[in-house]
């Protein structure tokens, strides 16, 4: 299983429980580094790098890409790169899940301004958009070894379309996706309605008739290198 955007390791530790070989990639080294020192005794494989360029070879039975990971491409040059990644790893009947925010979905979070207050960190979140994405300015501070350290970031996230995603695949030589709700199993009848949009995409010698639950959970992988 090799999960794009691993961030702290959530989702490989949750995989690698149930018997999956798991590499995780992001291009945060201070995610990967606390993902090693605290989440867990086996963080599984670990690789620095950019979405759009992986150190990667072999082939891979499920690949994830969650929390936005396309939303937060600077554009759609990368956003393809990462696709024709994703074309180059996955197994011929393997799977890749992904989200992303719809315009729907970011419009709904646009000019917003929310406030954190919790017993290790005090946040503020400013909204706005900016052309065709949503810009997130955080900033506040965090409790760390007993002392609190100041936190300011700034995010990008980009209106993707679903219809243009689909001809981004092809382009890929990947199969169209498949629009599901957050349960994976529901299709959505227009993925532009729900504020966050589940997509599979089948390797392309995949039973048709498989189902994608069970799929995102039963494969295994036996070919990984990093």
């Amino acid at each position: 299983m090799l999960d794009i955007g691993c961030g702290t390791g959530q989702l490989t530790d949750y995989f690698r429980a149930i018997g999956f070989a798991t590499v995780g990639v992001d291009s945060s080294t201070a995610m990967l580094r606390h993902r090693v020192q605290h989440r867990s005794g086996r963080p599984g494989l670990v690789a620095a790098a950019g979405a759009a360029g992986l150190p990667l070879v072999g082939q891979f039975d499920l690949i994830t890409l969650t929390f936005n990971v396309f939303n937060h491409l600077p554009d759609q040059t990368a956003a393809k790169s990462v696709l024709a990644e994703v074309a180059r790893l996955l197994a011929p009947t393997g799977l890749c899940v992904f989200d992303i925010n719809t315009e729907l979905g970011l419009r709904q979070t646009g000019e917003l301004t929310e406030i954190r207050v919790g017993g290790s960190d005090r946040i503020v979140w400013c909204r706005r958009w900016a052309g065709d994405r949503l810009v997130l300015d955080a900033s506040g501070s965090f409790l760390d070894g007993g002392a609190w350290h100041p936190y300011r970031e700034r995010i990008h996230k980009r209106v993707i379309h679903t219809a243009e995603f689909e001809g981004w695949c092809e382009a890929s030589g990947l199969l169209r996706p498949s629009w599901r709700s957050d349960d994976l199993t529901t299709p959505l009848e227009d993925p532009e309605e729900s504020a966050i949009a589940y997509g599979l995409i089948r390797g392309p010698a995949a039973p048709s008739s498989a189902d994608d639950a069970d799929a995102a959970t039963g494969g295994r992988s036996e070919v990984l290198s990093p």
